[in-house]
């Protein structure tokens, strides 16, 4: 036996987080001030670790809903162009 597979769906969620908390991370490594800068990161770091342990779907999904919001704004206040959309 196998053991645990996730579905199709959850193992896109887990993609879909994965490249979420790594844009993060290069949005806000984009700031000049260093403390900002590492203090944002470590917010960035701090955020996903509290929803690793989500397992509801639809929790999970409303996550990623607010943190694509997030990311935009955070890509706005920084002036980030993400290099994969130009």
């Amino acid at each position: 036996r196998l053991g645990n597979i996730p579905s199709l769906k959850d193992f896109m969620h887990g993609t879909t987080v994965l490249r979420q908390y790594r844009a993060f991370l290069r949005a806000t490594g984009s700031i000049p001030d260093d403390a900002f800068r590492t203090s944002a990161q470590d917010e960035v770091r701090r955020t996903f670790r509290q929803n690793a342990s989500l397992t509801d779907k639809i929790a999970i999904e409303m996550e990623v809903t607010e943190g694509k919001r997030r990311l935009d704004q955070v890509r706005q206040m920084v002036g980030y162009v993400d290099p994969a959309t130009k």
